[in-house]
């Protein structure tokens, strides 16, 4: 336990509030004293104030008012109930008789009470009195003044004769308001001289005491009256019968009052640690601070996600008291079958965990809550994640922040360069204050987010894509020191290996081959569903197969033996499983057994549409696949739904590959053309070669493979091919996409065929005509001549390549010439005929 003292001692009233923990208090009050009387012949001291001791019992936030009494003065009394003394009047003498004014009560009683229901009193003490005489020699005859009397713990005091003063001003006893009496003055005529005396003021008290008494006494000596005064009674002690009276202390307070307060209170607990220990479990613990502490128990609160503070639905909201030191409880989903479940009060997946503990007793005396740090369970993974390709060395992820935690997005690749799949390698870490974050927020739920990577530039992770490889790609939500989401795969395969796909748009199960149990096809879903930040509504295609029991449908997929890479993806959300063993399923038979793919249990209940992929092992792809979604019932009604369901290959995302080389042309023909070039592209099995064509700049056909002969081209035409190759990527639901490497190109011209079958049809003294057959589909024909026995041919006439006949003329006479017919293209020309 721990002790706190506090002490009072301004004159005056104060405000006290009890502390948290505060179980009781220990008050001592000390009341004021009365004041000396006045007078010329003869005084008495006032007496003391008593002290009172007591203890309450409280709770934290009690409020209560605290006094302190002032000490009496001459004639006055002090604050808080203390008398005064009457003055004298009327009467002349050299030092005027005054009574002392009694002290004031030191007390605490609850705020706004008055003194009579104060529970701890002290009280003051009563006034002194005073006498004076005129003639000295008279002084041996006048009788002395009673000292003071202090109040004690069960009634206040009263002065001798107070009680039945007769005197005009004397008080009439006991005050029940707690403020002292006021004490009478007398004055006495005698013939040989005047005396006068004034009695003191009682002590404030939970009983106020009496005045003091100023009579008339016989001086049997002298035969002559004087007056004799006595002093103020005290007040009274006062502890309630609530509060326990300490032993009776015999301490008395000379001057001012004082109150002195000393808290008990409960220590409270310390080391209190939530610990994860799995998404449907997180365990808490705590010391209590002093074993000396004996509460009636302990009391338990969660906060999830920042809803605020309320008692735990899935553990115990107390924890009773056994005089250990130290104490833990598990916490876990609520059990409530059939029903919507208490979210906030709940653990479960996604959300971040506090926990708060303090001290109780059955009175409602309670510690300051000591709370636990922050623990988060497993994240929701990213909804709906994608790649766009705005070109060949630029990727786009899109996806839906999906998480109530979500902070980053963590990418994973793996890459193939021609060998097979390398391990998962970290990527990036996104998170909001990236440069390459082009909309959406990382850490916000339900943004729609969109980051963008360039092939070769490095992240985060120090690495960058490359060129010539393909990637597979698969995030998760990134949570820092916390257990990260599932992963989803980038896109779902692609048009022609999605082997399965129905959200069941048709309103009922026709696209699966068997339905069991509970399964309905609806498109609202039970209100079981509402709790925490679910939807009613189906995710997709306006309806959703729901199972308020066991049930499943089951798909045939057929034979899955020769593929690789098969994912699931399915969209789900539970409600309701009210212990560990219940949960939603998703089985994959592989030939010969189901097996279990996923199961998402009581921990995932209220969290709404979530989408979940599973990789299917190798070693299950067999003859006879067949997948179900379905809930294996544990007991009770409970409920869980799915919508869209995929099963697919997964997209291989390629890169620019790597340029052809050696590239051979040849004119196998006439209008052909034969090439032949080396390709280079790391992943064979998805390569696309081409020998492009160009004429003149513009391509004319694709050829396919490394090497084709090019027929039905035009003669003696000039052609470029460039090689190259490109892995197609048939995207599902989409248009494919090419992504065309570079290539060196090369030049040919094709052969021109010469004309045939010429003749010398006729021939005059200077002229001939001659004939012959064009073979050429291009270009023109030229005629040319020379002299047979010297010179150079000497071109007579170009035609239009159809015209097979033309006259020779000017020649000279019996002179001997050679005639020849050549085709001829702007890039080539034949040899003579």
């Amino acid at each position: 336990m721990g002790t706190t003292t506090t002490t009072y001692t301004t004159v005056g009233q104060h405000s006290w509030t009890a502390p948290a923990g505060a179980y009781q208090i220990e008050v001592e009050a000390g009341g004021a004293a009365g004041s000396v009387g006045q007078g010329g012949y003869e005084t008495s001291a006032g007496g003391d104030g008593d002290v009172t001791k007591g203890q309450l019992s409280i709770t934290n936030g009690d409020q209560f008012d605290i006094y302190v009494g002032d000490a009496g003065s001459v004639g006055s009394g002090g604050f808080n109930g203390g008398g005064g003394a009457e003055d004298l009047s009327g009467s002349t003498y050299d030092t005027p008789p005054i009574g002392g004014g009694g002290g004031g009560a030191s007390d605490i009683r609850p705020a706004g009470a008055t003194i009579s229901n104060a529970l701890i009193v002290g009280p003051g003490g009563g006034g002194g009195a005073g006498t004076s005489l005129s003639y000295t020699q008279n002084a041996d005859t006048a009788v002395s003044v009673g000292a003071v009397g202090t109040g004690d713990s069960s009634s206040a005091s009263v002065s001798s004769g107070n009680a039945s003063a007769t005197t005009s001003g004397a008080s009439a006893g006991v005050n029940a308001d707690g403020v002292g009496g006021t004490g009478v003055f007398r004055e006495e005529k005698e013939a040989f001289g005047n005396c006068a005396g004034s009695a003191g003021g009682g002590g404030g008290g939970h009983d106020g005491g009496g005045g003091g008494n100023a009579a008339s006494d016989a001086d049997t000596v002298n035969d002559q009256n004087v007056v004799a005064v006595t002093g103020g009674g005290g007040g009274s002690a006062h502890v309630d019968s609530s509060g326990t009276v300490q032993t009776p202390s015999t301490a008395t307070n000379s001057g001012d009052g004082y109150v002195e307060v000393t808290v008990y209170t409960l220590e409270g607990v310390t080391n209190v640690t939530a610990t994860y220990d799995a998404d449907d479990q997180i365990t808490l613990s705590w010391d209590k601070a002093d074993t000396n502490d004996s509460p009636d128990d302990y009391e338990i609160q969660i906060n999830r996600d920042g809803a605020g503070w309320v008692s735990p639905a899935g553990g115990p909201a107390t924890v009773a008291e056994d005089g250990s030191s130290s104490y833990s409880a598990t916490y876990t989903p609520e059990s409530s079958a059939g029903s919507a479940i208490d979210y906030d009060g709940s653990v479960g997946m996604d959300s971040a965990f506090e926990f708060r503990v303090r001290m109780a007793t059955d009175d409602g005396t309670t510690t300051d809550w000591v709370s636990s740090d922050t623990v988060l369970t497993t994240a929701t993974p990213p909804y709906g994640l994608s790649v766009t390709r705005p070109d060949v060395g630029t990727f786009r992820f899109h996806y839906t922040v999906q998480s109530d935690l979500a902070t980053n997005l963590r990418l994973e690749y793996r890459e193939d360069t021609g060998s097979g799949y390398g391990a998962w390698t970290w990527f990036d870490t996104v998170s909001a204050s990236e440069s390459h974050l082009i909309s959406g927020s990382p850490d916000t739920k339900d943004s729609d987010v969109t980051i963008e990577y360039t092939v070769g530039t490095s992240y985060q992770a120090g690495v960058a894509l490359q060129h010539d490889a393909r990637y597979q790609f698969r995030a998760e939500t990134d949570i820092p020191s916390n257990p990260n989401s599932a992963d989803v795969y980038a896109d779902y395969g692609n048009r022609f290996n999605v082997y399965f796909d129905d959200d069941f748009a048709s309103g009922d199960a026709s696209a699966w081959d068997a339905t069991s149990g509970s399964a309905t096809v609806t498109d609202t879903l039970d209100s079981v569903f509402v709790a925490g930040d679910s939807a009613r509504t189906p995710e997709t295609g306006g309806f959703a197969v729901e199972m308020g029991g066991a049930g499943y449908v089951e798909k045939s997929l057929g034979d899955l033996s020769g593929q690789s890479d098969v994912h699931v993806r399915v969209t789900v959300q539970t409600a309701s499983n009210d212990n560990s063993s219940e949960r939603g399923d998703l089985w994959w038979y592989d030939g010969s057994t189901w097996q279990t793919l996923r199961q998402w249990g009581w921990e995932y209940d209220g969290q709404g549409w979530m989408e979940y992929h599973a990789a299917v092992p190798a070693s299950y792809l067999a003859i006879d696949n067949r997948i179900r979604v379905g809930r294996d019932e544990g007991g009770g009604v409970d409920y869980v739904a799915f919508d869209r369901v995929i099963v697919s290959d997964n997209l291989h995302e390629y890169t620019r590959p790597a340029a052809p080389t050696g590239l051979t042309l040849e004119t196998t023909g006439e209008g052909e053309i034969t090439y032949s070039f080396t390709d280079n592209m790391a992943i064979q099995e998805a390569s696309r070669p081409f020998g492009d064509l160009y004429l003149d700049g513009t391509l004319q056909s694709k050829n396919g493979g490394t090497s084709n002969t090019i027929t039905g081209l035009t003669d003696g035409e000039e052609y470029m091919i460039e090689p190259r190759v490109a892995p197609i990527q048939p995207r599902y639901g989409s248009t494919d996409v090419f992504w065309n490497s570079t290539g060196a190109t090369s030049t040919i011209v094709t052969i021109l065929p010469a004309p045939t079958n010429l003749a010398v049809d006729s021939v005059t003294i200077d002229s001939a005509t001659i004939s012959w057959t064009d073979n050429h589909d291009y270009g023109d024909t030229r005629v040319e001549f020379k002299q047979s026995d010297a010179g150079s041919w000497t071109t007579f006439s170009t035609l239009a390549r159809n015209t097979e006949t033309e006259t020779v003329a000017n020649l000279l006479h019996g002179e001997l010439y050679d005639t020849r017919v050549v085709a001829q293209t702007e890039h080539t020309t034949t040899e003579d005929n």
